[in-house]
C-alpha cells in the first residue's frame, strides 16, 4: 500500500462550482453505518476531521430510496461520497442494503464493509458488489488510507443532492 496515502493534510480537489480558485476541500458527505456506538463516533470523529459533512447511525433501515439522485437523468448527483457499514447488524445485514441500494441505482461511488467476522461466502458478495473490505477491528492508518484514495479519485463533475444535507444523528 502507498504510504503517501496515509498523510494527515487533506487534498485539494478540482470542482466544477463557482467557488473562487475552482477549488474545494477534500471530503464531502459520508454515511457510516455500525451499531456499536463507540465505533460509530470514532469514525465519525475521522471522517469530520478530513471535512466530511458525516451522517452516522446504528442501522440503515429506511435510510435511502435512491430516488432524488435518479430523477431528472442527472448522471452526476449523489446523496454522498462515501458509504462505511458494518456487515452484521441487528436490523439489517451490510452485505443486503447495499447489494438493495445498488440493484436501485445507488451512485455512492465509494462503498467499504467491515466486520469482525468475515466468512468467504461474505467477502465473495462484497467483492462482487466491488466494496472495500475492512475487518474489525479497523486500524485507523488503513481507513485513511481508503478514505485518500477516495479523495485522489472522486469525480470532480459530482454534485451532492439535499436528500441528506443536514440530516441529524439518530
Amino acid at each position: 500500500m502507498d504510504d503517501s496515502r496515509t498523510q494527515n493534510s487533506s487534498p485539494e480537489l478540482p470542482d466544477s462550482s463557482d467557488s473562487p480558485g475552482g477549488k474545494r476541500k477534500a471530503g464531502g458527505r459520508a454515511f457510516i453505518f455500525d451499531d456499536e456506538k463507540e465505533v460509530l463516533e470514532l469514525f465519525k470523529y475521522v471522517f469530520e476531521s478530513r471535512g466530511y459533512e458525516v451522517i452516522a447511525l446504528p442501522d440503515p433501515e429506511g435510510f435511502c430510496s435512491c430516488e432524488t439522485c435518479l430523477k431528472d437523468g442527472n448522471t452526476y448527483e449523489t446523496c454522498g461520497d462515501v458509504l462505511l457499514v458494518d456487515v452484521k447488524m441487528l436490523s439489517t445485514g451490510g452485505i443486503t442494503f447495499v447489494d438493495g441500494l445498488q440493484k436501485k441505482g445507488c451512485r455512492i461511488a465509494n462503498i467499504a464493509l467491515m466486520s469482525g467476522y468475515w466468512d468467504d461466502t461474505s467477502e465473495e458478495r462484497a467483492d462482487i458488489l466491488g466494496c472495500r473490505i475492512f475487518r474489525k477491528p479497523v486500524l485507523l492508518d488503513d481507513l485513511k488510507a481508503w478514505l485518500a484514495f477516495c479523495e485522489e479519485n472522486a469525480n470532480p463533475n459530482r454534485r451532492l443532492s439535499e436528500s441528506h444535507a443536514g440530516q441529524v444523528d439518530r
